[in-house]
């Protein structure tokens, strides 16, 4: 039987596959918000915390195309 973590592990690497990159393609834009804020004199929570939700919400768009094919 199929623990959780394998049939996880198998969408993960069936949505890369075959949707392409699970950050859709925006790697760049988000490497370049997070060095921004690694070059803030002061860490900012709050940016820290908008810039995660930006890249939760682009994965959990892509894993939703595909639990719907």
């Amino acid at each position: 039987m199929l623990s959780c973590v394998t049939v996880s592990f198998t969408v993960i690497v069936y949505s890369y596959m075959h949707l392409g990159s699970l950050l859709n393609g925006r790697e760049d834009e988000f490497a370049k918000d997070l060095y921004n804020l690694s070059q803030r004199p002061i860490f900012d929570v709050v940016a820290f915390e908008d810039v995660i939700d930006k890249i939760r919400s682009c994965v959990a768009e892509v894993m939703q195309r595909f639990l719907f094919i």
